[in-house]
Formats: C-alpha cells, sequence, structure tokens
C-alpha cells in the first residue's frame, strides 16, 4: 500500500486536515472501522473500491461521496487489489458550513458527491480523471473548496465560527482531555444545547468526540513510538488506569492492544493516529 500525505493552502489549513492518496496493489485483510473524529470525501480514479460490510455481514454500497463516522464502530472495510483513491480529511463542523448537510446523515454509510456537493462535485471528478499529474489533482481539489468557503464566507451569518467550531477546535487542541461541562461554560451555552448542536454539525455527542480523540491521540503516541509503555499513554491520554485504555482500545478496535498488535493494520495505518 502507497499513501501519500499533502498540506492544503493556507485559507483551508483551518478547516481540512490533510489531502492524501492512497494505492493498494494488493487485497488487504478486513479491518473493523474506527472514527477518527474526522468527514472523509472519496474519489476513486479507477474501477475497484473498498468493501464495507456491517455488523450482520450486509454489504454497503461504497462509491464516490463523502462518509461521516463509523460509529457506533459497527463497520469493517476490506480492500481489493489495485484501488487508487484519492479525497481528503476535513473537520465536521467546516464540512457542515459548506453543505448545510447534518453531519449525524452521513454517518455509517458514503453520500454521493452530487448529492453533497451538486452538479460541481461530478464535473470536479471528471477533471480529476483527465489530469495525470497527481499533485495538479491535488490543486484542483484544493481550489474547489477553497471557492466553497469563499462562497459561505459571503454570508456574514455564516462567516462567523459557530459556537460549536470552536468547542469542536477545543476538543481537538486538547486532544478530548476537556471536560464537556467546562466547555459548556467556557462557551457561554448549556450542555444541553451544545450537546444537541454538536451532533448535527460534527455527527456525535461531544463526550464521545472527546473519547474518539483521546483514543486517536494514544494510537499516534504509539505509532510515534512503539517503545512506550501502556502506562505511560495511558496516563498521557488522560484514561483512568490502564485498564480503563485496554477496554476503550477494544471497544474502538475490537480487540485488545495485545493482539492487535501482532497483526498488520494497513487500512487503520492510514488515517489513524495522525
Amino acid at each position: 500500500m502507497l499513501y501519500r500525505e499533502y498540506k492544503p493552502s493556507l485559507p483551508l489549513q483551518p478547516y481540512i486536515f490533510r489531502y492524501w492518496t492512497v494505492q493498494v496493489d494488493q487485497a488487504s485483510r478486513q479491518e473493523k472501522c474506527t472514527p477518527d473524529g474526522s468527514v472523509k470525501m472519496f474519489i476513486y480514479l479507477g474501477g475497484n473500491k473498498p468493501v464495507y460490510t456491517d455488523e450482520k455481514g450486509n454489504q454497503k454500497p461504497w462509491h464516490d461521496g463523502v462518509g461521516g463516522h463509523p460509529v457506533p464502530s459497527n463497520l469493517w472495510v476490506q480492500s481489493p487489489a489495485n484501488t487508487q483513491v484519492m479525497g481528503c480529511t476535513l473537520k465536521p463542523a467546516f464540512f457542515y458550513r459548506i453543505s448545510g448537510i447534518p453531519i449525524a446523515e452521513l454517518n455509517n454509510l458514503i453520500t454521493d458527491l452530487d448529492l453533497v456537493l451538486g452538479k460541481e462535485g461530478l464535473e470536479l471528478k471528471e477533471r480529476m480523471q483527465q489530469t495525470p499529474l497527481e499533485a495538479a489533482r491535488i490543486q484542483m481539489l484544493d481550489h474547489f473548496l477553497r471557492s466553497k468557503l469563499k462562497q459561505h464566507e459571503i454570508s456574514r451569518l455564516r462567516q462567523v465560527k459557530t459556537q460549536v467550531e470552536h468547542a469542536q477546535n477545543l476538543l481537538l487542541h486538547h486532544q478530548g482531555r476537556i471536560d464537556v461541562g467546562k466547555l459548556s461554560n467556557l462557551l457561554n451555552i448549556s450542555e444541553r444545547s451544545l450537546e444537541r448542536q454538536f451532533l448535527s454539525h460534527v455527527g456525535m455527542r461531544p463526550k464521545y468526540y472527546a473519547r474518539v480523540l483521546r483514543f486517536n491521540h494514544a494510537y499516534r503516541l504509539k505509532k510515534l513510538g512503539n517503545h512506550l509503555d501502556w502506562n505511560d499513554i495511558a496516563f498521557t491520554c488522560g484514561y483512568y488506569d490502564q485498564n480503563h485504555f485496554i477496554k476503550e482500545f477494544k471497544y474502538f478496535t475490537g480487540t485488545p492492544p495485545t493482539l492487535f498488535y501482532s497483526q498488520q493494520h494497513q487500512i487503520k495505518d492510514v488515517y489513524l493516529g495522525k
């Protein structure tokens, strides 16, 4: 599996984590989908696409489009050989801002490009397919999203970041280690109101989003320093103890850490722990 990552242009960096391309030469093993707290846009450049199944083994249709969060972690994915995909990883509240689509409605599925981005989304893919250079495709995608941002900044209402965006960014900055009650007090909003808006703008409740971000931080630490002790990681990420961390690890990945790291996880390593 060949993975490349690109930074968004400066105006988009507050809203988009990264652009990326993935080329799969050999079929991957089936893996449980784990949320990383982002919304993803997928554009497939060939005929092959990954196979997603739910907890009952039912195959879910997958194609170009935008995917929300795999919550509550009940999707599995397997990529066939010769799969080529490019896309971007966005902050959920930003995608809500430019699309107006409640993020919770995107969870556990892929929504067609034309449904979320209109005819422009399909035209973008056609231009990309006609462009042989990867860097040029990335520039096309970046330009497209900058134009969407500019369109929505014309409206004074949309120009101002919402309280939910501020809450999302605070949780991201602290890797989920901030109490939701404290968060609502900082933003002068009730916990109930924050929860309701968060579900729409971000796609999950703030406490669950904090859990997702904390787990991803732990995954990143292990990825960067394989020698780190589990107790150190649990303490650094704010878990009560090692047992609490192992319980969360098993919840999000489906297996305890020891078994997990005895296997390969090509797909998870592409997007988790970034």
